[in-house]
């Protein structure tokens, strides 16, 4: 099922919603607890490998909710979503996956670059013979735009949470 992928995001979303829901006194703190405990066993369920969506029960939302339904009793799975539209829940797990994709993709490339400089720093001191280093020294226009691309993904990284709040 393609949203299982979105589950982590799910859980994640939900309790942020719940938690708003008992400090503006929708819920109670008691009913609270039930659905963070529900939503905990099923997280820690999902990084086992135990858990998989049901296809029968349409989409990630309802199969959280029928789990902690199942698993915390029916006020508790039934006030999950209370003032929230699928629409709302949709696009907050969207919004956190695609949020983890970049962050992994950002630090992946910036890895990479790293791991090239790296690679390039270890092949210039085994090139540099010291009859032949004019050329190959770190001011060689191939090596500057390495090291402006490292120093840009670097600058960018230190504000990153501005662009990804």
């Amino acid at each position: 099922m393609a949203d299982q992928i979105l589950l982590p995001f799910d859980i994640w979303t939900n309790r942020a919603h719940c938690i708003m829901l008992q400090k503006q006194d929708i819920i109670s703190v008691n009913c609270l607890e039930k659905i963070l405990t529900g939503l905990g066993k099923l997280e820690k369920l999902f990084e086992e490998g135990d858990f998989a969506l049901d296809p029968e029960k349409e989409d990630v939302h309802i199969n959280v909710e029928n789990f902690v339904t199942e698993d915390q009793g029916v006020d508790a799975g039934g006030r999950m979503h209370i003032g929230r539209s699928r629409n709302d829940q949709t696009a907050c797990d969207m919004r956190l996956f695609l949020r983890s994709s970049c962050l992994k993709l950002f630090f992946a490339v910036k890895n990479l670059g790293f791991a090239l400089r790296c690679r390039q720093k270890k092949t210039l001191r085994a090139l540099c013979l010291d009859s032949h280093t004019t050329s190959l020294q770190w001011s060689h226009p191939g090596d500057t735009g390495s090291a402006h691309t490292y120093r840009d993904f670097a600058e960018t990284s230190n504000g990153l949470h501005l662009h990804f709040p």
